[in-house]
């Protein structure tokens, strides 16, 4: 999955969607074992059960039960840069490509999505984050829309870079955040990190806590996104973003590399200003696109869990045409169990979790009681 959003020389996008076949032999799985069927009667397993990947219909005949699955929930708290050097285009079209995002979140009105915003250093009275300007994370909800916009909107960018001071500040609001309302519990939770600029206070300590963060209880995972010149450039590290990304559990692939001089080999989010403003807006409307997308769309709760037998599970993906297939059981590029002696969540890992994210009609199906491999 690229992380590169950048207006030149091109803007990349997610990968189509790949997802490994059911298996080697046709899509055809055979049944191993004797068990239940949903009926609640008895059923020997055949030779060849006929199961198809494309038909999830197919799997009628050995399904012992059919788990309905929701999405993970998940909470994020944006924390952007607004010092001096984000005057100017990078500051507009920031503020309009939130403007917009936060404008869709209220229109799909998503009870599983809480987000909240922080802006630094717009605040200098306090020196403190978050401030009282600032706002927590909740469902984006008419008044919570509202706030989100009243912060950006009335904000202007100034002074310098303290991003050690943000970062503690966003990870103490998450790790204390108590879901209310409409939002659901156990939810995913994340910091993002929007900026333009070295830290002008510790830019070590900013990948420590990253990293201490992503193995606290709860974990929280850190997203970068970068804005400035690629590879390098006055006043801003791109290193630094990708080292963030890596610290915080969300590198682009297993072998990014933080200070890589290839787009292709990055580990942020990276946008190039240079073009015209709406252009710009464009890329980080993308990239905040997919961090949403890859905060709520690669865990899925089991609403029923009881004993499940990864071998005797099947996942099944449907894209936004109606095209079905299933998912290998593979903990790089497939699916997988939360923990697999006591699963809560069906995870989409690698590919597959970009697969989904980047089709925002596509469905995740889970049978019980038919080989998955």
């Amino acid at each position: 999955m690229n992380r590169n959003v950048v207006l030149f020389p091109t803007l990349l996008a997610l990968s189509g969607a790949l997802f490994g076949a059911c298996s080697s032999d046709n899509n055809v799985r055979q049944l191993t074992e004797a068990g239940t069927n949903k009926d609640g009667g008895d059923f020997v397993p055949e030779e060849d059960a006929g199961l198809n990947c494309e038909d999830p219909e197919s799997f009628n005949s050995c399904a012992i039960s059919e788990p309905g699955v929701t999405k993970a929930p998940a909470y994020i708290y944006i924390v952007l840069d607004g010092s001096g050097s984000m005057i100017g285009d990078k500051w507009d079209a920031a503020v309009e490509a939130l403007d917009a995002v936060f404008g869709d979140m209220n229109a799909q009105a998503d009870p599983t999505l809480a987000v909240g915003m922080m802006v630094f250093e717009d605040d200098l009275a306090t020196g403190k984050y978050p401030g009282p300007k600032d706002i927590l994370p909740g469902f984006v909800d008419q008044t919570q829309y509202l706030l989100l916009r009243n912060r950006i909107d009335k904000s202007g960018a100034s002074g310098g870079t303290p991003t050690y001071a943000a970062l503690t500040g966003a990870y103490t609001v998450m790790k204390s955040y108590q879901p209310s309302g409409v939002t659901p519990p156990n939810g995913n939770r994340v910091v993002v990190l929007m900026s333009d600029g070295e830290p002008t206070d510790d830019a070590a300590g900013c990948i420590k806590i990253a990293k201490s963060n992503l193995i606290s209880d709860p974990p929280i995972k850190t997203f970068s996104v970068g804005i400035g010149p690629f590879p390098s450039g006055s006043g801003y590290d791109p290193e630094f973003m990708g080292n963030i990304a890596l610290a915080g559990g969300t590198p682009a692939t297993p072998t990014c590399k933080a200070d890589a001089t290839n787009l292709a080999d990055i580990c942020h989010f990276q946008i190039t200003p240079g073009g015209d403003v709406q252009k710009l807006k464009a890329d980080f409307i993308e990239a905040l696109n997919k961090i949403r997308g890859l905060s709520t769309g690669c865990e899925f709760v089991l609403e029923e869990t009881g004993s499940l037998d990864p071998a005797q599970t099947t996942v099944i993906f449907t894209d936004g045409n109606g095209k079905s297939r299933c998912v290998e059981k593979d903990d790089g590029d497939g699916w997988s169990f939360d923990d697999p002696d006591a699963p809560t969540k069906i995870i989409l890992n690698g590919q597959s979790c970009g697969d989904a994210t980047a089709d925002e009609e596509s469905k995740v199906k889970v049978i019980v009681g038919c080989k998955a491999n």
